[in-house]
């Protein structure tokens, strides 16, 4: 599992606005989800090679693939559209474990 400084800091901000969690609940989730993923600091890749209606998902693509991911499991439709980049599989979470135990 890869995240990226950008990442952590949108969801801070998504946990804390929109869904209201406490500050102090969220420094801790973020703090076991560094201790679990690989952080890296990816490059910026060109926003017209992709088509997506929401730009701020680039960053996700962006971390995949420097982070050499083999798969997005994502709940964003907008994401999920593509299915797909350069060999990153986008799929939804309920399809994720089918999808490796096939491997």
């Amino acid at each position: 599992m890869v995240i990226s400084p950008v990442i952590i800091t949108e969801l801070r901000r998504v946990l804390i606005e929109k869904f209201n969690v406490d500050e102090e609940i969220v420094e801790s989730y973020i703090f076991r989800l560094k201790q679990i993923s690989k952080l890296i600091k990816p490059k910026k890749l060109k926003e017209e090679i992709l088509r997506l209606r929401d730009k701020e998902d680039i960053k996700i693509i962006e971390c995949a693939y420097y982070g050499k991911c083999k798969y997005i499991v994502t709940g964003d439709k907008d994401l999920l559209s593509l299915k797909e980049y350069k060999e990153i599989k986008i799929i939804r979470s309920k399809d994720f474990l089918p999808e490796i135990s096939s491997t």
